[in-house]
């Protein structure tokens, strides 16, 4: 793994306590703890927003991306799905976030779970949340941040029993993952200054990966099987790329085929890109989404200088991210709420 990913993993770790001015603090809405099972029966926690009013309301479940996500996503001081929260309640949109398995209140394991196990929790969210009181079942939806994306476009072809009204997509991949990663990483190298050997030598390596997690049989296969493809390789390289994809949730996020979801998908469906993103390309995106969706209320929407937490940002290095007070830049939160109150 490059120097900079690394660096981007450990920077992760840490909180900023500088002031985040959009973390709400009149939450002038009804807030609610909640707890839902999962499909296979693993209690997960999380925080219900409803809209004062008898309703029944609008709502949408909230997917993170990649990591040990707790409820508001939260990652380096900022609380990014408690501001969009906040916005969809007082726009009189419910809203719906938990804690992944084996983080926060939720029970589970983290590591064992997978792409398409945090996949079937979103979908089992939904669900629970279709049937709550004030809640309206048939204007439901989901908006994934990232890899959460990838999970709401499976997620509401694959997995729930209730219907999937609308998608929003913020910075998510549309594109094969292997596609998706290999420019993640030559954009995260070359912001990082790395020469064009460095960032040849990984591209080479993510070949020899995604080559070795398609020829692997099955989930538990996939560790030695990327072992074997790096084991030439420099030590701090066989480590992080065999800990990071020899897993089920690489075996699994390597087989995802956005073509085929976004084709099956029959709703409106806004994808939502920033220029300064480097870890999922805009330009590779939106023209991914503007050719793949069909809906005549999607939408492909691209805001300049945002970084991929969707923030304003000089470069969109992940090294800014903690020095920035905006959690979500409020275009972001216009476009999502136009959206939604228009397809809902």
């Amino acid at each position: 793994m490059n120097k900079l990913v690394f660096a981007i993993l450990t920077l992760c770790l840490f909180a900023c306590a500088g002031p985040k001015p959009q973390n709400p603090t009149d939450r002038c809405y009804e807030v609610r703890e909640i707890t839902f099972m999962s499909q296979d029966g693993i209690a997960l926690a999380g925080e219900l927003t409803v809209p004062f009013g008898p309703g029944p309301h609008p709502a949408m479940v909230l997917l993170a991306g990649t990591g040990r996500h707790d409820r508001d996503e939260s990652s380096v001081g900022h609380r990014p799905f408690l501001v969009l929260s906040d916005a969809l309640a007082r726009a009189g949109i419910a809203a719906m976030r938990y804690d992944k398995r084996g983080v926060g209140k939720s029970h589970g394991n983290y590591r064992e779970t997978g792409f398409l196990g945090f996949t079937r929790d979103g979908a089992s969210a939904l669900d629970w949340l279709a049937r709550q009181p004030r809640i309206d079942p048939d204007r439901l939806g989901f908006v994934g941040h990232s890899e959460g994306g990838m999970s709401a476009l499976i997620a509401a072809v694959d997995f729930t029993v209730a219907d999937v009204q609308a998608l929003a997509l913020l910075a998510a991949p549309v594109v094969p993952t292997e596609t998706a990663i290999r420019r993640q990483s030559r954009d995260l190298a070359a912001a990082a200054g790395e020469t064009d050997a460095e960032i040849t030598a990984m591209d080479i390596a993510l070949t020899r990966v995604f080559d070795a997690l398609e020829a692997a049989p099955a989930p538990q296969d996939a560790r030695a099987s990327v072992k074997a493809a790096v084991s030439d390789l420099p030590w701090l390289y066989r480590y992080s790329l065999t800990r990071f994809w020899g897993t089920k949730w690489g075996w699994e996020i390597a087989r995802y085929e956005p073509e085929k979801y976004l084709g099956a998908f029959s709703g409106p469906v806004m994808a939502l890109y920033g220029t300064n993103d480097l870890l999922v390309d805009h330009d590779l995106n939106a023209s991914a989404a503007a050719r793949l969706l069909h809906h005549s209320g999607s939408q492909v929407i691209t805001l300049e200088g945002l970084n991929h937490f969707l923030q304003p940002s000089k470069s969109g290095a992940p090294s800014e991210y903690r020095h920035i007070e905006t959690t979500i830049a409020p275009e972001v939160l216009e476009h999502l709420v136009t959206f939604l109150k228009k397809q809902l």
